[in-house]
């Protein structure tokens, strides 16, 4: 086996690459950065990354050296070193601070930092169906891995430097990388993550069962994107709020909302069916008008959408009684106590969108003859 400047030059099985998590279509959530491969390097090239290893999060050194007492701040806010005997590592700050009370004071609030970044790795590798995640400052990087007969048991390795050169008792960084590589991931199932449903604000949208119900899941980071997460709480709210009567008539049944291996918020409702943008022609007159219901329901309950679009309309239809169900999904950016002017402004947009009125707000004929029994007429 080769070696430059002390390091084993391995082959990979395939093209691999850190890159952007964006690159992997179906992730879930906002991880720093992601280690995958390709089937070639063409693809590798067009970042591309068809196979997912690992899930990875970058933080500074500086934070980590802090973070593991290798580095303290005196009442001067100048650093100083620890002896190298009095360092800790990563596994056991994460054990001696995770049942740690909130006393309100900094040194919790310090501390608390490593569990939640611990938690939040653990997320991203649980629902992105990972065995394996990386920790890095770049300087340095931890392995974690989770335990094959017990994936809830999550082992942490010691910290291994970005150079470090192969010896008899420790890998070099590529070395482990290869053993990352060469690992298989675990069932999905064994999870009960189903498939991809889509994507919206908040990233992937998955077929899930929890607590013996199936559903569309959504998920938003907990730590990771506050403005997200905010978006996720509000739809809470609205669901559990104004519209909770209307519920599985003009939105989605609210089936589990709650935060998953304390690593995101998520929110577990009944299947919609497939959105108007994707049926585009085959959207029905009678299914516009429900839609059209839906969204009156909503402002009779004195909520403005706040996002009309195509994507956010689904109908289901039975094509053996040729009936249709419509529903109205994404309630992020809804409002609470909005004006009648703004829910009228909404109404009419959602008219044009349609192409149930005209440019200058006129309704069709249809609509018109309609507009006080819509739900009479769509059979």
């Amino acid at each position: 086996m080769n070696t430059f400047n002390k390091q084993r030059l391995i082959c990979l099985l395939k093209p691999a690459t850190w890159c952007k998590h964006g690159y992997f279509v179906d992730i879930v959530g906002h991880p720093d950065a992601i280690f995958g491969s390709t089937d070639n390097n063409d693809e590798l090239e067009s970042w591309a990354v068809d196979y997912l290893f690992s899930v990875v999060e970058i933080k500074p050194e500086w934070l980590m050296r802090i973070a593991l007492g290798e580095e303290l701040i005196n009442v001067h806010n100048q650093p100083v070193d620890v002896d190298e005997g009095n360092q800790i590592h990563l596994h056991e700050e994460y054990n001696s601070t995770v049942d740690m009370i909130d006393d309100g004071t900094t040194e919790y609030t310090h501390y608390h930092k490593i569990v939640k970044l611990i938690q939040q790795i653990f997320g991203y590798m649980v629902i992105n169906d990972m065995r394996y995640g990386l920790l890095t400052s770049y300087t340095r990087t931890w392995f974690l891995h989770r335990q094959n007969e017990d994936p809830d048991i999550l082992y942490i390795s010691p910290s291994v430097d970005i150079d470090q050169s192969h010896t008899s008792t420790q890998p070099s960084f590529l070395e482990c990388e290869v053993k990352i590589e060469k690992m298989r991931n675990y069932n999905r199932s064994r999870f009960l993550f189903g498939s991809v449903l889509g994507h919206g604000r908040s990233g992937v949208v998955l077929t899930a069962k929890l607590c013996g119900k199936t559903g569309a899941l959504k998920l938003a980071d907990l730590y990771k994107n506050k403005e997200l997460l905010e978006e996720m709480l509000n739809e809470i709210r609205i669901y559990v709020g104004p519209l909770i009567d209307i519920q599985g008539m003009h939105i989605p049944k609210l089936l589990r909302f709650g935060v998953l291996h304390e690593a995101f918020v998520f929110i577990l409702m009944t299947s919609a069916g497939i959105s108007f943008a994707k049926l585009g022609n085959d959207v029905m007159k009678k299914e516009k008008l429900l839609a059209v219901e839906g969204l009156q329901a909503i402002h009779k309950r004195g909520v403005l959408h706040g996002d009309i679009r195509l994507e956010n309309i689904m109908a289901e239809k039975n094509h053996l009684t040729g009936q249709s169900r419509v529903w109205w999904i994404d309630f992020a950016l809804s409002k609470t106590g909005a004006s009648a002017k703004d829910l009228d402004r909404e109404l009419v947009e959602l008219k044009r969108l349609l192409c149930l009125v005209d440019q200058k707000g006129a309704p069709d004929a249809l609509l018109a003859s309609q507009q006080n029994n819509l739900a009479v007429d769509v059979k």
